[in-house]
């Protein structure tokens, strides 16, 4: 058991990890009691959060309810989380936001297409697009929402055209085209 304080975004933090808490306790000390599995945060004698307890350094443990509140109770707030959500969702897109940053585009606004795509198709799509995308060199946005769109359409099988007797020129004789340089 240990004093914490909550920051103005109501999150806490503790063993270099960022939980959240509800807004109503931001900027409040509350105690914080850990387990190997599990971090409840209590106001006093009342437990105000808990999370299953995180391993690893500099994450940010935050639960929806606790993100809503704070939306709700800003009018006009949006969530400003949209570039964490896209890391969590697919780790190379930090790559792939620098090279719209280096290009000069609008990162809000390739965020947000972004976060389009991931609502749209889902995290493991949108995962495996920007690495096929990064891996073929690219970092359009285009080319990702159709990359996103080829994955979560069953590919068909590509059937074998075969021609019948009748068709006189189905064979084709494979020759040197050396012929042609001049």
């Amino acid at each position: 058991m240990a004093p914490v304080v909550s920051d103005k975004t109501a999150t806490v933090v503790f063993d270099k990890n960022r939980y959240s808490v509800p807004p109503e306790h931001r900027t409040s000390t509350l105690t914080v009691v850990a387990s190997d599995t599990r971090v409840r945060f209590l106001a006093g004698q009342d437990c105000v959060a808990e999370h299953d307890r995180c391993w690893g350094r500099k994450q940010t443990i935050e639960k929806k309810e606790h993100r809503q509140a704070i939306l709700e109770n800003k009018p006009g707030a949006r969530d400003g989380q949209g570039r964490r959500r896209l890391v969590d969702a697919a780790p190379r897109i930090e790559a792939l936001l620098e090279h719209w940053l280096h290009d000069g585009r609008n990162l809000g606004s390739m965020v947000a297409r972004t976060l389009k795509l991931l609502e749209l198709y889902g995290a493991v799509v949108l995962r495996a697009a920007v690495d096929e995308l990064l891996d073929k060199g690219s970092h359009d946005i285009g080319a990702l929402a159709v990359l996103c769109d080829q994955r979560r359409r069953p590919q068909k099988p590509r059937l074998p055209v075969e021609f019948g007797p009748h068709v006189p020129d189905k064979d084709v004789r494979v020759h040197d085209l050396g012929g042609y340089d001049d």
